[in-house]
């Protein structure tokens, strides 16, 4: 029987009313105390908590079951395949067939590929897993991944972790709608503020496995919010970058991929 997570909140007027939690998973019920939210699994819930207190400032986490939540986090701690224990000199002998596509440095010159450098060491490790479990799937990658042990991918991903990312440009006309949104949302349309999770200066959540977008190819960022509107990557948390991405218009989408770019 799988693991149930509960999380209890006497805020229920944000969960229910704020247009721009939309794609977070409604109440399961509610008692006396608030609003009952039941998730699967501990990466769910906190990625819940981290979304609504930096989506809502002023919010006050004690209102939050945290005594359940603590215990639980710290099982996560310390169980959590997702916390990597990489060598970063083996990572760089390791990455010789990554640098032809993302540079030997993470720094890729190709607007379609990723920049690697910089990003945090846990969500590398995910997307690697993801791709060779194929939960992400890419034809470019699939080859490369397949060979890869558990090992080689905390290598790889602590070396590219300890690398310092490159900045991109940004087209200066699309940039005030870019702000816009990645700052304040839609919340006409429930589209989420993207600080929520990766934070106002692009850094990323890295406890909660949100990648850094800082400074990122804005044809990528472009390409993947595409993606996940589309349905045609599918390895997000909670299916949360599916449900914001299905929210925004192309324009909106293209204007936010220019804005983080340049964001450094």
């Amino acid at each position: 029987m799988p693991s149930l997570y509960v999380v209890t909140t006497e805020n229920i007027e944000i969960l229910l009313n704020a247009p721009a939690l939309g794609w977070l998973p409604k109440p399961l019920g509610f008692c006396e105390q608030g609003a009952i939210m039941v998730y699967r699994s501990f990466s769910e819930v906190f990625a819940f908590i981290v979304c609504i207190k930096n989506t809502f400032g002023v919010l006050n986490m004690g209102i939050f079951n945290m005594k359940l939540i603590f215990s639980l986090f710290i099982t996560f701690i310390l169980s959590s395949p997702l916390i990597a224990a990489g060598d970063a000199g083996a990572g760089k002998q390791k990455s010789a067939a990554c640098a032809a596509c993302h540079g030997a440095d993470g720094n890729s010159v190709n607007l379609e590929w990723p920049k690697l450098a910089g990003q945090s060491e846990a969500y590398l490790l995910k997307q690697l897993k993801d791709f060779k479990g194929q939960k992400r799937v890419n034809p470019l990658m699939s080859g490369p991944v397949a060979a890869l042990e558990d090992q080689d991918m905390m290598d790889l991903a602590a070396y590219f972790a300890t690398q310092t990312g490159s900045p991109s440009s940004a087209d200066g006309a699309q940039l005030e709608l870019g702000e816009l949104i990645y700052r304040g949302g839609n919340l006409e349309t429930g589209v989420a503020a993207c600080t929520g999770c990766h934070s106002p200066t692009g850094a990323g959540n890295a406890a909660a496995v949100f990648p850094r977008l800082s400074g990122q190819h804005s044809k990528y960022i472009s390409t993947q919010l595409r993606s996940f509107r589309d349905n045609l990557r599918g390895n997000d948390q909670a299916s949360m970058m599916r449900s914001v991405a299905k929210r925004m218009t192309i324009e909106e989408i293209e204007a936010v991929s220019q804005y983080v770019a340049g964001l450094h």
